[in-house]
Formats: C-alpha cells, sequence, structure tokens
C-alpha cells in the first residue's frame, strides 16, 4: 500500500501545484526556520525552478541579507531550494490563522482617484474567483497609480 505522499506529490507536480504547496508550507514556518530578527524583515514570497524571492523591508536589511545568501539557500534544502533572491517588498506576520502586513514596510500608495476606482470595478467585473479578483485588484491599482506619477512627472518637465 502507497502512502498519501508517494500518491499526492506527482499529481500535484503534474497540475503545476508542487511549487505552490511548498512555498505556503515554508510560508509557514519561516519564523521557525530563521527565528528573530531576520523573520521579522523577511518573508517567503514565490518559489520558481527552485529560486525562493524573498521579500524583504528595507533596503539595509537587503543589503546584509546578500553576505548570508548561501547560507539561507542552504538551510532550505529541504523545501528543494537552490537559490535565493531578494527584493524589497511586502513583509507578512501570522496574526491568528491569517496573514496580516508587518508594520514599517512600504509605504502605503497614495489613494486612487473615483474615475480611476470606478474604472478598475468596471474592468473586475466579470471576475468571479475572489481570491483572483483581489489579486487582479492590487495589480491594476499599482498600476494605475504608476501611470499617474509618470503623468505628474512628465508635467513637471514640460513646465
Amino acid at each position: 500500500m502507497r502512502n498519501t505522499g508517494s500518491i499526492l506529490t506527482p499529481l500535484l507536480r503534474e497540475l503545476g501545484l508542487e511549487e505552490k504547496v511548498r512555498l505556503n508550507s515554508l510560508q509557514q514556518e519561516w519564523r521557525n526556520l530563521f527565528g528573530e530578527p531576520l523573520s521579522l524583515h523577511t518573508y517567503p514570497a514565490e518559489i520558481k525552478e527552485g529560486e525562493l524571492l524573498i521579500n524583504v523591508d528595507s533596503p539595509g536589511w537587503m543589503q546584509q541579507l546578500k553576505f548570508y545568501k548561501q547560507e539561507i539557500a542552504g538551510k532550505l534544502h529541504a523545501y528543494h531550494i537552490k537559490n535565493v533572491r531578494f527584493r524589497h517588498g511586502m513583509v507578512y506576520r501570522r496574526k491568528g490563522r491569517s496573514m496580516m502586513p508587518a508594520k514599517n514596510t512600504l509605504p502605503e500608495r497614495p489613494p486612487l482617484s473615483a474615475p480611476d476606482r470606478e474604472w478598475i470595478e468596471q474592468t473586475l467585473s466579470a471576475v468571479k474567483d475572489p481570491e483572483l479578483r483581489e489579486g487582479f485588484r492590487k495589480a491594476l491599482e499599482k498600476a494605475v497609480a504608476r501611470k499617474g506619477r509618470e503623468v505628474q512627472r512628465k508635467t513637471r518637465r514640460s513646465r
């Protein structure tokens, strides 16, 4: 008789979910693996082809972590991580059963205008899956905010 892992692993791999399951497991264990203060300033964001992308909440920490890149990757060998990469990004903390953004992470974006918000909601109205809709919402808000900053820069230059 085969155990559950020997049946699920090939299925997850075939469905392209193996790395997502590994990432979820890693996110759950992050604090136990690295402890404080490292776990307070970092968060595993994505696994792709054995490379872990780690969000870091400040440029100072990111600079420090570059010196420990090999040690971090070595500690993650059990998760089939071959390499790690760092980026300035959102760091999360466990609060009960859910994850919350940590304080002192990236600054909040300025609020979008009412017409921009309306356009985003109209664009997302066809997306039924709430998790997918939220992901698209964040991406659209970020893109619209970035576009607005570019327009502001161009306007300042032309004056």
